[in-house]
């Protein structure tokens, strides 16, 4: 085992320490969340999924953590468009992609598990999401 300080808020102390195993609880968190994010983008990338669409689905969502909210982040993005063409996706590509997620909730699940991560700081995601990162 290997031993790592990191440092806390006080309140995520306090939940941590109400686990009764926190170095336990939270390697399989951390396991967990890792798989969710991996799987999540095998599967978008296999549903043609392509970084620069999934940055654009990030930057729409922006934070957003509840499968009701990614089908109306996106659908207004959709609408807008302005974060496909940041992205440089095209609009009619976008459009689509949103026609997608409101169909299948796996989709749904794997972009918000990919957001998630993105908007975490997880700088193993943003590289993945052809992001340069200054590391951790």
């Amino acid at each position: 085992m290997k031993r790592r300080n990191i440092s806390l808020d006080a309140d995520t102390d306090a939940l941590l320490a109400r686990t009764g195993n926190a170095s336990g609880w939270l390697s399989h968190v951390i396991r967990e969340r890792w798989a969710d994010w991996q799987n999540a983008l095998r599967l978008l990338e296999s549903e043609g999924w392509k970084p620069a669409e999934l940055r654009a689905a990030c930057d729409a969502l922006n934070g957003a953590c509840a499968p009701p909210d990614i089908a109306y982040a996106l659908t207004t993005a959709a609408r807008l468009e302005g974060v496909a063409r940041k992205w440089e996706v095209e609009p009619k590509r976008w459009r689509s992609l949103v026609r997608g997620i409101e169909k299948d909730r796996v989709i749904a699940l794997a972009v918000l598990f990919i957001s998630r991560e993105y908007w975490a700081g997880n700088a193993a995601c943003h590289s993945a999401l052809g992001e340069a990162t200054s590391g951790a």
